[in-house]
Parts: C-alpha cells; structure tokens; sequence
C-alpha cells in the first residue's frame, strides 16, 4: 500500500510512515508508536517516536540522560523531534503510571484497552497526527 507497482519498492518502510508522510499534518511529532519498539509498519523515512505503555515506572533514559541526548540534537532537525518525544514520554508516564500500575503488572489488556485509548488520543490530540497501539491478550490463533 502507498507503493507504486511499476517502480522499486521499499520493503522496510511501513505503509504508516508513508501515510504520515502524506497526512503531514505539521505536529511536532507526526506519528508514534505506543509500543516497546517501532513496530514495522511505522518504520521508514520519517522519523516515529515511541513509548511502551507498560513499564512506566521507571524511564529507561533519567532525566539527566534525556538532557544530555536533547543537548546532543541542539540546532539540528531531529532537535524538536528528539524534544517533543521526550516531553510525550514523560507526560504518558505522568498520566498512566498510577493506573498501569495497578491493571495487570502493567500490561494493556483488550477489556481495558477503550480507557487506555481515550488516554492516548488526550497525549495526541496537539501533537501526534497518526498513532500505533499493541494490544495483547485478544487473539487466540496459534501458528
């Protein structure tokens, strides 16, 4: 999808990162993945934040560390990517810590996900044009 048929197809660049390449909304951060890698169907040229809705407790990267990295990008074009990425993450983690917490060792659930949701699209709604959520525990295929 969003690959032409008679030219070279790019076979690591999800169909997300192209539609937000098209939606381009102007948001500081145009899409994001709310999962503990960016899954493959946002990678691609553009860049894609992301943030694991479980293990909020504590950030991988201390607020010492963020400074630093932030430092690093200062001046360049990923500088308001690598800011803004930051400052979603520590706003995901404010705003669900408590709650994740509590619901299952902080695993998302299917029968929590609409709650989960409603929170996610609150955290997107200035920032984020396009945003990817993985949720466990529903499908029951094997193989």
């Amino acid at each position: 999808l969003g690959q032409p048929d008679n030219a070279s197809r790019d076979f690591r660049s999800g169909f997300m990162n192209r539609l937000a390449g098209v939606l381009g909304a102007g948001a500081s951060l145009e899409a994001m993945a709310f999962t503990d890698q960016v899954p493959l169907i946002l990678r691609g040229s553009l860049p894609v934040a992301n943030q694991a809705l479980r293990d909020l407790g504590k950030p991988a990267i201390s607020a010492s560390q963020a400074q630093t990295i932030a430092g690093m990008y200062a001046g360049t074009r990923l500088a308001g990517t690598v800011s803004g990425g930051f400052e979603v993450r520590d706003e995901v983690s404010r705003e669900m810590a408590g709650e994740m917490e509590a619901a299952s060792r902080g695993a998302i659930a299917a029968k929590g996900f609409s709650l989960e949701a409603r929170r996610v699209a609150r955290l997107m709604r200035d920032r984020v044009s396009l945003g990817f959520i993985d949720v466990g525990g529903w499908d029951t295929h094997v193989g």
